[in-house]
């Protein structure tokens, strides 16, 4: 109680602590470095357990605020109450996911996928221990949740382990290829979309080539660590927990972990294998019509409008679109009422493929004309809640079986699903607090230019890519222990204050490769101490083991991150 009170009166007295420093114009720094004692201090308390992330979050948004000196109603309503839902999509991604996950268990598609390939492997250990790998990722891209990892790893762990691999490389063998899955979880990728907004194909071009580095250190884990520790001298067994029914399904039933991926990559690989002409409509303000003219080659249509050759004239009506071959044109504007009769504007428009162009033209009250040609991409990107709903209901109807009530399984799984995600949604309505109170003017015009002396800058070329793995690199085991580097930690209030001064993909990216030292190493993650305790080893030596592979591929996923992003292959 005493604890609870004592946090309750530091906000109370760190707002009007900002209120007084806002009033007499304290430099910067006296800010920033309140700001960073409170985010260490949280942080201790957090690795200390002495406060969970999900009162963390909301006491750090609430901190940053007051200590910017942010008006109290301004406080309530950016940061607690839109700051609350800014992750709306995300929470219910997540709900719709757990749901998934659920329906996976319960159907019995899990089991049979891993049954079926143990019968594949037969009695070769390393083989089995492969295709296992492979099975488990492609669940987990799917699955999420200690129940979902208590499930399968009552499955397969026995199963290794009768093998005679011993327990803690069987364990640490088990979180990698969780992890692996990880990489193409789609509840993952939505939390990039929301906090940083990314689309799916952005994600996808780092995913892609981060999941093959992942593949080639998790099968240098099984060549290195399976020479060094052997076999047991005596085959373990494990009794499987007996309320897990295996109930076997079709193998078209089996799809259904990658089904929601299905329509996601169709749509990001679409523009590469079918290309669309560009859109083009033009508009203007004015009240006098005006001649706008496009050098261009060919024939090319503007709704009833045709125009042909290299120097065609068409009077366009606001609001008049049409389809035109990719290529660069120019677009010359003159008032039809011109005592001159000369060109008043004229601009270079480049068209590409999948893209939709708004050439805006405005006239002022002399008659000049203004030219702005604002462009978008017009691919689609498939909703991941959708691409969720479809693996759901896929599942439910692949395992229908007469006699069988798929409404009361879909019921079941639904509010099984939410109570499973419960804590995790708890904890993205505390980062959506804190994203909307980095983000906020008066957070960011403090921490910006502070954090602008340390880290790299969008567009620096070869130094920016160096500064960018040297520094990402030292930091990477701060996504330990819910550290500033930890998405479901404090490391929100760092993407918010990251998101003005770094591309998107980059921050995503150094979160990506760090992140995999969190998921995989991480003493305080539930999953790890219950593979932990299930095996009978500890957790700090499944940190041992799996740390150095971790962080070399966190250091080679920051190098592709800083070629792609940094070195201006993506933009």
């Amino acid at each position: 109680m005493a604890l609870r009170i004592g946090f309750i009166a530091l906000l109370v007295a760190l707002y009007f602590i900002g209120r007084q420093l806002d009033a007499n114009d304290a430099p910067a720094w006296v800010f920033a470095t309140l700001m960073g004692l409170v985010f260490l201090a949280l942080v201790a308390a957090m690795y200390t357990r002495v406060l969970p992330a999900l009162l963390a979050l909301p006491i750090l948004a609430i901190a940053l605020s007051s200590i910017a000196g942010m008006q109290w109603e301004n406080m309530f309503t950016v940061v607690v109450q839109q700051g609350s839902t800014r992750l709306a999509t995300w929470i219910i991604a997540a709900i719709l996911g757990s749901v998934l996950a659920q329906v996976v268990e319960k159907t019995g598609i899990a089991q049979t996928a891993i049954k079926k390939t143990a019968e594949l492997g037969g009695d070769r250990p390393m083989i089995l221990a492969v295709l296992l790998t492979i099975v488990i990722a492609l669940l987990f891209t799917t699955l999420g949740g200690l129940g979902a990892v208590i499930m399968v790893a009552t499955i397969v762990i026995p199963i290794l382990l009768s093998l005679g691999l011993r327990p803690l490389f069987v364990g640490c063998l088990f979180l990698l290829a969780m992890s692996l899955g990880g990489a193409f979880n789609l509840v993952n990728w939505q939390a990039y979309k929301d906090t940083l907004g990314m689309t799916n194909a952005q994600i996808g071009a780092f995913a892609w080539p981060f999941a093959i580095l992942m593949l080639l250190v998790t099968a240098a884990f099984m060549i290195i660590e399976g020479k060094r520790m052997g076999k047991a001298r005596y085959k373990a067994t494990i009794e499987e927990t007996p309320d897990i029914a295996h109930q076997f399904v079709p193998w078209y039933a089996l799809l259904t972990p990658i089904i929601p991926l299905i329509p996601v990559l169709v749509f990001v690989l679409l523009p590469k294998v079918y290309q669309q002409n560009p859109i083009v409509s033009i508009t203007y303000t004015g009240e006098k019509p005006a001649h706008v003219y496009v050098d261009a080659s060919g024939s090319d249509s503007f709704g009833d409008g045709q125009f042909e050759g290299h120097d065609p004239s068409v009077l366009i009506p606001a609001g008049k679109t049409g389809t035109v071959r990719p290529g660069s044109y120019r677009v010359s504007v003159y008032n039809l009422f011109s005592s001159s009769g000369i060109g008043r504007a004229s601009a270079e428009v480049d068209l590409k493929y999948w893209t939709k162009t708004d050439i805006q033209v405005a006239f002022d009250a002399n008659g000049a004309a203004t030219i702005t040609p604002l462009v978008t991409p017009t691919t689609y990107d498939f909703p991941i809640t959708v691409a969720l709903l479809l693996g759901i209901l896929y599942g439910a109807i692949a395992t229908w079986r007469r006699g069988q009530s798929t409404v009361q399984l879909l019921t079941k799984a639904t509010f099984d699903g939410i109570a499973a995600v419960g804590p995790a949604l708890a904890l993205m309505v505390g980062i959506g607090m804190v994203l909307n109170a980095t983000m906020a003017p008066e957070v960011s015009g403090i921490i910006a230019p502070m954090l602008a002396r340390v880290v790299p800058q969008a567009g620096a070329g070869v130094g920016a890519m160096v500064h960018y793995v040297i520094l990402f690199t030292i930091l990477a085991p701060l996504a330990l222990y819910r550290g500033p580097l930890n998405l479901y930690g404090m490391g929100a209030g760092l993407i918010g204050a990251l998101k003005p001064l770094m591309p998107a993909g980059a921050i995503m990216g150094a979160f990506l490769s760090v992140g995999m030292i969190q998921g995989v190493s991480d003493p305080t993650n539930t999953h790890n101490v219950w593979v932990a305790n299930y095996t009978n080893t500890d957790v700090q030596d499944i940190l041992k083991r799996t740390l150095p592979y971790m962080w070399i591929l966190a250091i080679v996923g920051l190098i592709l991150s800083a070629v792609l992003y940094y070195g201006g292959i993506i933009r």
